[in-house]
């Protein structure tokens, strides 16, 4: 008997998802910006509870300063946050080919463990499985052929109704 229930848990977690490996200057960037962002927003609301204050009670010309200073720096910080992410990714760009290296042997070494588990199968096995996957698959795109045409129909008659 085939164990087609085996070979289809095996490869449901043989999932295909590429492997993403951030550079130290990328995660660096990347944290610059959360927290550029959660001081920008705390000032801000600090910005906002000094005008909710003001309008209650009228601040002294040296706190309006101080709260104007407070949401322009919030904006400035705001708009910093938003530099670290882009000019690493320029950066990175000079070494695209060790980055594009290293993410092709990392995908080739998940790839091979895969094929290891699927090696304690015999071959006839796989083609079953192969087999009904493909079947299912073609079952799955023409339910989504079916389902597209009609709808494109009915958009079809809307368009038309309301001309």
């Amino acid at each position: 008997m085939y164990k087609i229930d085996m070979i289809l848990n095996t490869l449901n977690y043989c999932n295909s998802k590429p492997i993403i490996r951030y550079s130290a200057a990328e995660r660096i960037a990347k944290k610059t910006s959360y927290i550029s962002l959660i001081i920008s927003t705390t000032l801000l609301i600090i910005g906002g509870v000094m005008a909710l204050i003001h309008s209650q009670n009228p601040f002294s010309d040296y706190m309006k300063i101080t709260a104007i200073i407070i949401v322009i720096s919030s904006e400035a910080i705001a708009i910093f946050s938003l530099i670290p992410e882009p000019a690493v990714g320029i950066f990175m760009l000079f070494f695209w080919k060790k980055q594009a290296l290293i993410s092709l042997h990392d995908e080739i070494k998940k790839d091979e463990i895969y094929a290891n588990r699927l090696s304690e199968y015999t071959v006839h096995e796989l083609e079953y499985a192969q087999y009904w996957l493909n079947l299912k698959i073609s079952r799955i795109e023409s339910r989504i052929k079916f389902f597209l045409v009609k709808k494109r129909q009915y958009l079809h008659c809307y368009f038309f109704l309301f001309l």
